[in-house]
C-alpha cells in the first residue's frame, strides 16, 4: 500500500535531519524533492481536478 504525502513528510521530520539545523524547511523541501514516492503522489494529486 502506498503512503500518503503526509506520512512521507512525517517520516523525514521524525528523523534527526532537521532537529539540529535552523534550515528545517529548506532541508525538508530538498529531501521531499528527492523522494520518488513523494513526487509520484504529488504529481497524481496535481492531475486530479478539485471537486
Amino acid at each position: 500500500m502506498s503512503k500518503s504525502l503526509q506520512q512521507i513528510e512525517d517520516y523525514y521530520l521524525a528523523k534527526d535531519y532537521y532537529l539540529a539545523k535552523d534550515l528545517k524547511g529548506e532541508e525538508l523541501r530538498k529531501a521531499l524533492e528527492e523522494d520518488n514516492e513523494y513526487q509520484r503522489l504529488l504529481q497524481e494529486r496535481k492531475r486530479i481536478p478539485p471537486a
